[in-house]
């Protein structure tokens, strides 16, 4: 019985380490549609969407995940 105890540790480990990867690579992704719908629209570099997200953040006050979910939700029409 210890034995499986101890070997259902690290497994359960490794689950949650790669649930968290999967979530921070989709949160990653998502970031990086919203600088290109906004570099698109507004015909910036990609670096100037960038900056108007990380301002956005700022007056918010929320995460950037928040900002990005809402402009790829409003330009697409998808919900995340």
């Amino acid at each position: 019985m210890a034995g499986t105890l101890e070997l259902q540790r690290p497994v359960e480990e490794s689950r949650s380490q790669t649930e968290n990867l999967e979530k921070n690579l989709a949160e990653r992704v998502l970031i990086e549609q919203a600088k290109r719908l906004l570099a698109a629209q507004h015909g910036v570099p990609v670096e100037v969407a960038m900056a108007w997200l990380r301002q956005q953040v700022r007056d918010e006050q929320c995460t950037v995940v928040e900002v990005v979910r809402g402009i790829v939700e409003a330009r697409t029409g998808t919900r995340g």
